[in-house]
């Protein structure tokens, strides 16, 4: 930690306190011309194993504080994020650097615990730690963006109709945006994000959508308003095809025996996802065996880029999704293609 003082910014420090951490940003002055953001991380707790709270921060490129912390009890780790030449003693506190240095704080505190979760499932896949971020500790504090050029809060007042009107087209223009890539997610995508557009799919489709709880041998139940045709679904993303050993098949087998009503059971895989489509066709996306053991069971295998064809198809081409449903439904077992033989 290098030589200086914890000024005003100090009293007012901006904390949080999230799954296994507490977080602090302070403002490190150093001289007269020199300051410091430093974010200040405690870990109150985690995995036992070898990947540990404090593990993962050294791999995040934090350095362990050496003396008592300004802001914590206990052990911490720091590092500096933004260098700053602005004297907080006697700065306009709605300075837009200070207010998008502690925005980008904020960020990390809500995205922490899941980034420690997906390290410490890539340990527990893997058996060892990789050292997944090399380039983190080579960079030092980054400057704060130059928000000179950019116009006061009171000019939104001086704006004309016709300005505002282009801001909200743009504004709708983004949103529409974001959902298409949504929508595309669900044919590259995996997780969480991935059941997430497909959930997004299934209600532009008309469907209506559950979760499922945490622990359920499926992630979503989906039905048609005013039917009985509903769908319980298992939703992943792979790079191969589902083979006969999928612990998918397993758990829309165990769907069968405990469901409350007759929802068909569907395994909507993203298979062979880091390929183009075109290369996917070639290829077999649920095997042999595979279907040997869904068809008796009348499990039903879909993909997810067939799920974007179905969509693409309603709304740009007039198909019926309750007709397509209506046969996904209907379906004996095995794989379901559209359009149909």
């Amino acid at each position: 930690m290098r030589d200086g003082h914890y000024g005003i910014e100090n009293r007012e420090a901006r904390r949080l306190r999230v799954d296994r951490f507490q977080l602090a940003l302070g403002y490190l002055i150093e001289d007269a011309a020199t300051a410091y953001f430093v974010i200040h991380i405690s870990p109150t707790g985690g995995y036992i194993s070898e990947l540990t709270s404090e593990r993962f921060l050294e791999l995040l490129g934090y350095t362990r504080f050496s003396g008592p912390c300004p802001f914590f009890q206990t052990d911490c780790y720091y590092r500096y994020v933004y260098a700053s030449a602005i004297d907080r003693q006697q700065a306009d506190p709605f300075d837009p650097r200070v207010e998008y240095a502690h925005e980008q704080f904020k960020k990390l505190g809500e995205v922490l615990p899941g980034i420690y979760e997906q390290v410490h499932d890539i340990y527990r896949k893997l058996g060892y730690i990789p050292d997944l971020f090399p380039s983190l500790r080579e960079y030092g504090p980054q400057p704060l963006p130059d928000f000179s050029q950019e116009a006061p809060a009171w000019i939104e007042q001086a704006k004309v109709d016709e300005h505002h009107k282009v801001e909200a087209a743009l504004k709708e223009a983004q949103e529409r945006d974001k959902r298409f890539q949504t929508i595309e997610y669900i044919l590259w995508g995996t997780g969480d994000d991935l059941e997430g557009a497909v959930h997004l799919v299934l209600e532009d489709l008309g469907f209506q959508v559950t979760r499922t709880p945490k622990g359920a041998t499926i992630d979503r139940i989906a039905g048609l308003a005013d039917s009985s045709v509903r769908f319980g679904l298992e939703i992943t993303g792979l790079n191969e095809a589902i083979k006969k050993k999928s612990n998918k098949i397993t758990q829309a087998l165990s769907f069968l025996q405990h469901r409350e009503g007759t929802e068909k059971p569907v395994i909507l895989a993203n298979t062979f996802n880091d390929r183009p489509l075109e290369e996917r066709s070639k290829e077999a996306d649920f095997t042999e065996d595979a279907l040997d053991l869904m068809r008796p069971n009348g499990i039903v295998g879909m993909t997810t880029a067939t799920l974007y064809e179905i969509w693409k198809a309603v709304n740009y081409g007039g198909a019926d999704i309750k007709s397509i449903a209506h046969d996904l439904y209907n379906h004996p077992g095995g794989e379901f293609k559209f359009p149909g033989p």
